[in-house]
């Protein structure tokens, strides 16, 4: 069981990779395109999701009774991966702390 969960965990992180990988390209494109840009995107996205159904299907042949278990911290790690990431590309956390600093400054 606890190894289903250790594997469930690495193969939705080896599913944000492919994901990962397209977004690098993209940024590093010269096209200037919004339809490059989008189909190198979704390219990554179907690689992921690929990815993480071709290792849901190995799952389901090797442990079949814990495969329930598998795919589900197979996707909760895959979404927390993708949540930790974007944050972090978009710096959501601290525009919001700089917003917070620029309100204390206005009331003070």
């Amino acid at each position: 069981m606890a190894l289903c969960i250790l594997v469930g965990a690495v193969a939705g992180f080896a599913g944000f990779l492919p994901l990962w990988a397209a977004l690098k390209l993209t940024q590093r494109s010269t096209e200037v395109g919004m339809g490059a840009t989008a189909a190198q995107s979704l390219g990554g996205v179907f690689v992921s999701l690929l990815v993480l159904a071709l290792a849901m299907f190995g799952a389901s042949r090797l442990a079949h009774e814990y495969v329930g278990i598998f795919g589900l911290v197979e996707l909760v790690t895959f979404v927390i991966v993708s949540v930790i990431y974007f944050t972090h590309r978009n710096k959501v956390l601290r525009r919001k702390a700089q917003e917070e600093k620029k309100n204390k400054g206005a009331e003070q």
